[in-house]
């Protein structure tokens, strides 16, 4: 009997073998998603840091940055099964972190729609370690797939398995600044059951910021080694969290040390923020003595700290305090290292904090809260890092923003679109005046506020910012009310990013058998554009006929997208 289990599970793992097409990230070229110092050459194409950073660090903080903490590979595929092989060359587990903790992987897939789900696993930890996501979802359509990797091990070989005939895809990092967190063992991993539940992970998925995990268990300490590759590396916004490894040092050096972290960073980032992060405490420090005046005389030298570098005029510095994190009673492992549960306290403090520094706000209605959206017509995350690279070079006076209806108008930068049917009215209004065109086919409300929060109207000065957008979320169903306020978050957030540009909204263009719906809901646009100081401009109502209905002549036969005539018909009002 033992025999014919064996060859069976032979032949089952030959016939899978068989069915699967292997993807090896190093030798296919793909690059790994929050590594520090990407382009500087690594021995390992796994290590967090490049070689040429050894001879700086200390011999702990070197082994330690060989670990895969925070780096991730994406790609996109429609396979219903994933398979991942991959060998480690450290133990398994440790007494206080399971192996899943350690040396296990987490899969999260992105739908068209921007939302995101976690892929349970059946997995085999073995001299190669096995993880398997079968049968998955499929429902026609690539997923976008971000795979974590182990936080406390180092990757030696690692190949992912898609079904046969699936399209697959890796997806390269995007042009966007990364947050950058330095910290201990609790930002480095400990002691989450997989590595989907890092503190830092969850904030990348949350914020959909690339993140670079510095986080050395036991030796985050402020030490210049790590704070030059920091400085080397352009950010969105810094995070120093060492207060739970810095206990060793009196609060003098403590203060010192932070001080001149600061100073250093910001010599080199003039204008990055930085969080000062308080000592997350020990919720169980009244039955051991000690430990409690610990964290707090630790915590006390952060605030004099930031207060020292506030009175000599530092600005763009906050503080994440204890009461702000808010570490529950049963948030830890052994009393020094978050669980799960205490992994997501400390994330949700963070991702509060950051969104006000960055200035995400987050409404209740779905048209208020970015996503990100992605089509089998073109790549929309391309899309958006070919946005994000072409604004390096050149600085857009006029900015406009929509969907479908302005991504088939014209301009150049944008991938090629069926029907460019307005290429003409478009030259004519728009060549060298400086007028990027950023519609995106698809985009709804949501989708063009992820894009302005994720970098499209920052490191330039734009004159105008003209926005076209509603009638996706019409057809999706949305309100009106949803409508208008998710128009009105989005005026914000552009306001935050480009305050001296005029921000110019118009109605949702008419649609066939829809006039008086889409009349009445720009009724509403017009009241929130006023009242959040932008203009309000109606070019649609030239596409009506005299009896306010859709001119058909002016449209193709669908009754939404114009054609080269509807195009020029709108043109001067549009650019107006």
């Amino acid at each position: 009997m033992k025999k014919i289990l064996v060859l069976l599970f032979i032949l089952s793992s030959a016939f899978c073998n068989a069915q699967t097409r292997w993807y090896n990230p190093e030798t296919d070229g793909a690059k790994l998603h929050g590594q520090a110092m990407q382009e500087s050459a690594r021995s390992n194409y796994y290590h967090r840091l490049p070689d040429e950073v050894e001879a700086n660090v200390r011999a702990a903080v070197w082994n330690l940055s060989r670990n895969t903490a925070g780096v991730s590979l994406k790609f996109q595929t429609d396979s219903k099964n994933i398979i991942v092989k991959y060998v480690v060359t450290e133990s398994h587990s440790m007494q206080h972190m399971p192996a899943t903790g350690k040396t296990g992987l987490d899969l999260y897939a992105t739908n068209k729609n921007g939302i995101r789900e976690w892929c349970g696993a059946r997995f085999g930890f073995g001299d190669t370690i096995t993880y398997s996501y079968s049968p998955l979802y499929y429902n026609g359509s690539d997923f976008e797939y971000e795979l974590d990797l182990p936080p406390y091990n180092t990757v030696k070989y690692l190949k992912v398995g898609v079904d046969k005939s699936a399209r697959f895809k890796f997806i390269n990092p995007s042009e966007e600044l990364p947050i950058i967190t330095y910290g201990t063992s609790i930002t480095q991993g400990a002691c989450a059951s997989r590595p989907g539940m890092i503190w830092t992970s969850i904030v990348r998925r949350e914020l959909e910021i690339p993140l670079i995990n510095l986080g050395f268990s036991g030796n985050g300490l402020l030490e210049s080694g790590i704070l030059d590759v920091i400085k080397v590396t352009p950010a969105r916004l810094i995070v120093l969290d060492c207060l739970p490894n810095m206990y060793r040092y009196d609060n003098p050096k403590i203060i010192e040390l932070t001080v001149n972290a600061v100073k250093e960073i910001r010599e080199a980032q003039p204008n990055v923020p930085i969080i000062l992060t308080d000592h997350l405490g020990y919720p169980h420090s009244t039955m051991l003595i000690g430990l409690a005046n610990k964290a707090e005389l630790s915590n006390e030298a952060n605030l004099k700290a930031y207060n020292e570098l506030i009175s000599m005029g530092y600005s763009n510095l906050y503080h994440l305090t204890y009461d702000d994190i808010a570490m529950p009673d049963d948030g830890l492992v052994e009393g020094i290292h978050p669980s799960d549960y205490g992994m997501r306290a400390y994330a949700d403090a963070y991702t509060s904090l950051i969104r006000d520094v960055l200035n995400m706000s987050k409404g209740e209605l779905s048209t208020q809260k970015a996503v990100t959206q992605q089509r089998d017509s073109y790549n929309w995350r391309d899309y958006h890092a070919d946005i994000l690279s072409n604004i390096k070079n050149f600085s857009p006076k006029t900015v406009v923003l929509g969907n479908s209806i302005m991504h088939r108008w014209g301009g150049a930068n944008h991938p090629t679109y069926p029907c460019m049917a307005g290429k003409a009215s478009w030259d004519k209004e728009t060549l060298g005046k400086g007028v990027v065109n950023m519609g995106a086919g698809w985009d709804k409300i949501e989708n063009i506020l992820w894009r302005v929060q994720h970098g499209t109207l920052d490191g330039y000065k734009a004159d105008r910012v003209i926005v076209a957008i509603g009638v996706n979320n019409f057809n999706s169903g949305d309100t009106p009310h949803a409508i208008a306020e998710g128009i009105r978050t989005l005026i914000k957030a552009i306001q935050l990013r480009q305050p001296e540009a005029e921000v110019k909204v118009c109605g949702i263009f008419p649609m066939r058998s829809a006039e008086k719906k889409i009349a009445s809901i720009n009724k509403l646009i017009k009241r929130v554009v006023k009242e959040e100081g932008a203009i309000y401009a109606n070019p649609g109502k030239l596409l009506l006929t005299n009896k306010n209905s859709v001119n058909m002549s002016l449209y193709l036969s669908d009754g939404l997208h114009l054609n080269a005539n509807g195009y020029s018909c709108i043109a001067e009002d549009f650019f107006k």
